[in-house]
């Protein structure tokens, strides 16, 4: 007897007393071979739809009863086979390989952990991280990498722009862009197209990049007046010799040799895994020997073992507290560099000198332009600063117009041309 695939009849079947049996769409214009409701000994029912590919016989369940409509079961089923089935593509294998696809969450652990870990300088790791952890996993964790679009990648951008983060906007995208990157790469995606390239960054103001000798001038009055001389002292240091931030807090006595007034940078503390010579100038060595001096006579005062660090870590510190509460200080000092508060203490400083928007990590430039509006070449500079790429130092090229013009009148000075 043929079963009649409809409402009433399909409600009437009874569940099995275990297992699961299946009536299929037979005997009516609209029906779809291979088409049936399955009803199991639980009693819920489901349309279902039997095919082959090649040899192998597949069944793939299309949904709920009554939740799809036979109708609507019909046209679906329908759809697979004109559109996959029949052209030999296996529905049940698409979803399966839906199911398996790396997602955009998949792609940020593998970023952290195979390209930040080994390539990324820690300050630059902590950054991609926080990126990746407050907007690019949260908006798009569940994403197939394969499917990511320009338009998924123009929401996330538009969303945080929305909530007046303009820069990390943007900062998002780089890191988004890198990421798709070693996916092309890692061949997580067939398409060769970066589907961040092209996504229109928001305009940035461009920020003050470099001091007047006023403004220098006013900074060094700031310094003096700081509470927190350790902080001033690091400034100072930044400012006299160009170094990067991390590199002055993570400084050593034994990095600095006093006799050739030449400072040591290891590998392991630049920004390009190289050793780097310093040559000071005399008021950077002579602020380094009064530094050292000062912690000399400290560390005998207090009886503990001198750091080897030039900004040394929270332990000093708090031996300091305990000896002015009369307590016995701990009887180690850790040898890990603290890093101290440089941040709030320029706020400090640019707030008492009138400067706004200039970075500590400025100074670096400033003490560059300075040495370019003096006349020095831009190789010698980009020695001074440890650029191993000469396109590095060519941002500071445009300074070079007084020092190039002063040049020339003095040629003009010795030829007589009459």
């Amino acid at each position: 007897m043929t079963f009649s695939f409809d409402k009433p009849s399909i409600n009437a079947l009874e569940p099995p007393e275990k297992g699961n049996f299946i009536r299929y769409d037979r005997g009516h214009d609209k029906s779809v071979t291979g088409l049936g409701i399955r009803v199991t000994a639980g009693g819920s029912k489901a349309f279902i739809l039997n095919y082959r590919i090649g040899r192998r016989e597949r069944r793939l369940t299309i949904g709920d009863w009554p939740d799809w409509s036979i109708t609507a079961a019909r046209d679906y089923a329908a759809e697979l086979k004109r559109d996959k089935i029949d052209r030999g593509i296996d529905p049940l294998g698409e979803r399966a390989a839906q199911r398996d696809a790396k997602t955009i969450s998949d792609l940020c652990d593998r970023f952290l952990s195979d390209y930040v870990a080994h390539e990324c300088r820690p300050s630059t790791a902590t950054d991609y991280a926080a990126l990746i952890r407050l907007y690019i996993r949260p908006e798009l964790k569940r994403v197939p990498v394969a499917d990511l679009t320009q338009e998924d990648v123009k929401a996330v951008h538009r969303k945080i722009t929305e909530q007046g983060k303009t820069y990390a906007a943007n900062r998002m995208l780089a890191v988004l862009s890198k990421m798709m990157n070693l996916a092309i790469q890692w061949k997580w995606t067939p398409d060769p197209v970066n589907p961040v390239k092209g996504v229109k960054k928001n305009p940035e103001v461009k920020r003050k990049a470099y001091l007047k000798p006023a403004e220098l001038a006013r900074v060094s009055a700031a310094l003096e007046n700081l509470r927190d001389q350790q902080s001033a002292n690091a400034i100072r240091l930044i400012m006299l010799t160009g170094a990067r931030r991390s590199e002055v807090l993570k400084s050593r006595w034994d990095q600095f040799n006093h006799r050739t007034r030449v400072w040591t940078k290891p590998g392991a503390t630049t920004k390009q895994g190289t050793e780097h010579e310093v040559h000071l100038s005399r008021a950077a060595a002579k602020l380094v020997i009064r530094m050292y001096r000062a912690a000399k006579e400290r560390a005998a005062i207090e009886g503990t073992r001198m750091s080897p660090y030039l900004f040394p870590n929270q332990g000093l510190r708090q031996n300091l507290r305990k000896l002015k509460r009369g307590e016995k200080p701990a009887k180690k000092t850790a040898v890990t560099p603290y890093q101290i508060d440089v941040k709030n203490a320029w706020a400090k400083v640019t707030a008492e000198a009138g400067i706004a928007g200039f970075r500590v990590h400025d100074l670096r430039h400033t003490y560059a332009s300075v040495l370019v509006s003096a006349g020095l070449s831009l190789p010698l500079i980009g020695a001074l600063l440890g650029h191993t790429q000469a396109q590095t130092t060519q941002r500071y090229a445009h300074l070079m117009a007084d020092p190039m013009r002063a040049a020339a009148n003095l040629a003009a000075s010795k030829i007589n041309t009459k």
